[in-house]
């Protein structure tokens, strides 16, 4: 299950739900896993305290805004591609596009405090 629905998206954003909603949150998902260190899998999120809840769900939507604002499914499948040579042919893009809103640094760590106990 996603850290976050549609309806939830909308209402934290006030805008509606990208069209790749459901692609996006899987991808969202796995970023705040990664970001928590596997911690919250097998959890149920439902089960922990309100503001955690909030932290989690504000992460997600964040997270699927950012992607979709970098150009969604096509950004994140291309963001590896910066640099491309073919013989004396060399083309960059000049800036590495990153897939993990900086955003996230601010909401997580209060999560992940409170999973090792620490809040």
């Amino acid at each position: 299950m996603a850290y976050v629905t549609a309806a939830e998206y909308q209402t934290i954003t006030g805008e509606l739900a990208p069209c790749e909603f459901d692609l996006l949150a899987v991808v969202a998902d796995g970023v705040i896993d990664a970001k928590t260190l596997y911690c919250l899998i097998g959890r149920d999120v439902s089960s922990l305290p309100t503001y955690i809840q909030q932290k989690i769900k504000q992460a997600a939507t964040l997270q699927i805004q950012y992607l979709y604002l970098q150009g969604g499914l096509t950004a994140i499948n291309d963001a590896g591609f910066n640099n491309v040579s073919l013989g004396k042919f060399s083309y960059s893009t000049g800036a590495v596009c990153s897939t993990v809103s900086p955003v996230l640094d601010i909401l997580l760590p209060v999560v992940q405090a409170y999973i090792r106990g620490v809040s």
